[in-house]
């Protein structure tokens, strides 16, 4: 007998679950601007849906439209690359494409290259801009697109 345990906050849109051991849960971030993305997840031992991972992953809509950050300082990022991370400086004046997000600790994107980097943030308690490397968000891009 179904039994109502709780709201996980998320929404399935037009993501209807079919299948218990893999389906799509949506939710908004606000991590370097703001986005809909989603996440792959199961029904755990408890009856809750639970992550297959940690990483959020922007939708279609963002593919065709796509969140692109411009730098206005070096930013110190870790490239991804065939199962190894290395650390490295973009230049200031790069582009980054958002891919994804764990919400928070790293937002993920694709350079102008094609390698996938992945940006650092943190955001204390009771704050409402990420920093990155310590440096407010606003003073490392251009713009950021976050909804009013």
């Amino acid at each position: 007998t179904p039994v109502y345990l709780t709201y996980c906050g998320r929404a399935w849109y037009d993501s209807p679950i079919t299948d218990p051991e893999h389906f799509i849960l949506w939710d908004w971030e606000d991590v370097l601007g703001t986005y809909s993305a989603y996440r792959i997840y199961h029904v755990g031992e408890d009856g809750v849906p639970a992550s297959d991972g940690t990483l959020f992953r922007l939708g279609p809509v963002s593919r065709e439209n796509p969140i692109v950050l411009v730098s206005t300082r070096d930013l110190e990022v870790t490239v991804v690359e065939k199962n190894a991370e290395k650390p490295e400086t973009i230049p200031s004046g790069s582009s980054f494409t958002i891919t994804g997000t764990d919400g928070m600790s790293f937002v993920e994107a694709e350079l102008d290259d094609g390698r996938t980097c992945r940006i650092p943030v943190r955001k204390g308690d009771g704050e409402w801009e990420w920093k990155i490397n310590g440096v407010s968000e606003y003073d490392c891009f251009e713009q950021i697109p976050y909804a009013g």
